[in-house]
């Protein structure tokens, strides 16, 4: 009956090490929030710059500016 002896032991370190884990994942995840890489139609643009688009001639053309 050695397991029924070790189980009051055992079991609180492994739920404390468990939540000691979790909770470490779980403020890591809300200090790093995951960033949208495509914006939804109709929504506003995020600021970032596309690629330059190329002309067939060769030539580069900057991408159009909005209005504000």
């Amino acid at each position: 009956m050695i397991g029924s002896f070790l189980v009051p032991i055992v079991t609180p370190i492994v739920a404390i090490v468990t939540l000691a884990i979790w909770l470490s994942l779980i403020f890591w995840a809300d200090a790093h929030p995951v960033k949208a890489r495509t914006a939804a139609p109709g929504a506003e643009a995020t600021g970032v710059t596309p690629p330059p688009a190329v002309e067939p001639g060769g030539e580069v053309t900057p991408p159009a500016r909005q209005a504000a």
